[in-house]
């Protein structure tokens, strides 16, 4: 679930965060650890990461029979929590344009599960490099 939704934010956000940033998040990952399952996660779905109208659609339904049937209460988003949750997400996309800025005026690069600018060929590769 980590990975998928860790890819899905590589996939849809502009300004995605690095996979450092999920292992300052996440203190019981290290970014090794990140690196190395991101690579078996995109060799286990062979680095298909594109999700059809209709495959998400089917998922969306599936959630809403689970949450249904735990009886757990789905609220429509009310505007205050949307303007709520809007502000966070807004201040925390300027932290994250700010330490990206930071870094590349400090001239960091960094790479998320590649070897030598290429995505690993195979999960022994990511293990080996890990």
């Amino acid at each position: 679930l980590f990975m998928s939704l860790l890819l899905a934010s590589k996939v849809w956000d502009d300004m995605s965060m690095w996979n450092v940033d999920f292992a300052g998040i996440f203190a019981a990952l290290t970014l090794k650890k990140i690196n190395a399952w991101e690579g078996l996660f995109l060799n286990g779905i062979q680095f298909n990461v594109v999700v059809s109208a209709s495959e998400y659609t089917a998922m969306y339904f599936k959630l809403r029979e689970f949450y249904s049937h735990a009886k757990i209460q789905l609220a429509p988003l009310r505007r205050d929590k949307a303007e709520k949750l809007e502000a966070m997400t807004g201040a925390a996309l300027d932290r994250i344009k700010a330490k990206q800025k930071k870094r590349a005026e400090n001239g960091k690069q960094r790479r998320a599960a590649t070897l030598n600018g290429d995505i690993c060929p195979s999960p022994q590769a990511v293990l080996e490099f890990a």
